[in-house]
């Protein structure tokens, strides 16, 4: 998530395409060509894994959902 942020202009909320994103850069910035078989490992082989991981997160209160998100 911060490495998403940091790449705004300005803080703002960001949608789950940006977060996505932001998900896949990283990976490929930690661990280059492996970046998809770590993901894997993971289990991340979408980004609908990636929504679920936040939806988890705000289940739990880590994270704020706003009204304009959705599953």
């Amino acid at each position: 998530l911060q490495h998403a942020i940091e790449k705004l202009d300005e803080p703002r909320h960001i949608a789950g395409q940006e977060l996505a994103e932001g998900v896949r850069d990283l990976a490929i910035e930690r661990f280059g060509p492996m970046a998809r078989t770590v993901l894997e490992h993971w289990g991340i082989h979408a980004t609908a894994d990636i929504g679920a991981i936040v939806y988890a997160l705000i289940d739990c209160h880590v994270l704020i959902k706003q009204e304009s998100d959705s599953r």
